[in-house]
């Protein structure tokens, strides 16, 4: 027997995901020292997912939704938008799917993890996974004192202080951490969820987004473009794993939208709070 998607493990994926090297700048000392962080520090962030297991579970279902609902007469303005009850057979069926993705892309990031802070130890570096979060999933979650389920897509879950889901007792009067890349030329965020964000469903953005399309970016950005915002050939250069940035033009920093702009507009929000900021040093990308 041959388990499907075992040679997926430990792998990136192509598109945005990414491991980056960075160094941590501490914006709030008292947090960042509950969390084990501090000023200089080396650390790694990974972003990477199901390996299209997701994608391929949200296709089918979306697919058996629109046949339940016609079925039913049930129609909707925009025919991307699908729904059912909660308590529908196809969609208890497809919450047990994403969950399972969801499963899957969790061990997929750990496996890296552990290769990553194997190699780290081995150079007497000590290296632990400060956190771990899905941000294509849906949580049960009680607000209000009521059960809703709580979907976030492109999102990531941003718990307050002393909420009753907080998964470690360091983050307990802290508020979780929330993890918000930029780009492979600019700065990260680490924030913190506060007890506002419930306007948002304790939820707030996962990353800068994009401000062109994968399309657009290969059309109109060049290489000399995409070179000079790496700094190649200069001081701070940030190295990634490719000679040929043909292949990730579609990922270079000018695609994507300011990331300080996105990080004041969650400030003034009122979503999260910064605890540090990561300056990127060195870039891992992959390919499907």
């Amino acid at each position: 027997m041959r388990l499907v998607g075992k040679e997926q493990f430990a792998t990136l994926g192509g598109g945005n995901h990414f491991i980056e090297f960075q160094k941590l700048h501490v914006l709030d000392k008292e947090v960042a020292q509950k969390w084990g962080l501090f000023d200089g520090q080396f650390v790694v962030m990974i972003h990477s997912g199901s390996r299209r297991f997701g994608a391929v579970i949200g296709d089918y279902y979306q697919k058996k939704f629109k046949d339940v609902m016609k079925s039913k007469g049930i129609t909707t303005p925009d025919p991307q938008l699908t729904f059912l009850p909660i308590d529908n057979k196809v969609a208890k069926d497809y919450i047990k799917a994403m969950q399972s993705a969801a499963i899957y892309a969790k061990i997929n990031r750990h496996y890296m993890s552990n290769f990553i802070i194997s190699v780290l130890e081995k150079h007497s570096i000590d290296a632990w996974v400060l956190y771990d979060v899905a941000h294509n999933i849906a949580y049960m979650e009680r607000f209000a004192n009521r059960e809703k389920l709580v979907i976030r897509k492109g999102a990531t879950r941003a718990l307050p202080p002393n909420h009753y889901l907080i998964p470690n007792p360091k983050f307990a009067d802290t508020g979780h951490p929330v993890i918000l890349p930029g780009s492979m030329g600019s700065s990260s965020y680490l924030m913190r969820g506060i007890q506002d964000n419930i306007i948002s469903y304790h939820t707030v953005n996962h990353g800068a987004g994009r401000v062109l399309s994968r399309t657009k970016a290969k059309k109109t950005i060049s290489i000399e473009e995409f070179s000079k915002a790496l700094k190649q050939g200069q001081d701070g250069e940030i190295l990634i794993n490719t000679k040929n940035l043909k292949d990730f033009l579609d990922e270079s920093p000018q695609s994507y939208k300011d990331i300080e702009v996105v990080i004041n507009s969650v400030i003034t929000s009122r979503l999260a709070t910064p605890v540090a900021k990561m300056e990127p040093l060195g870039v891992i990308k992959g390919k499907d």
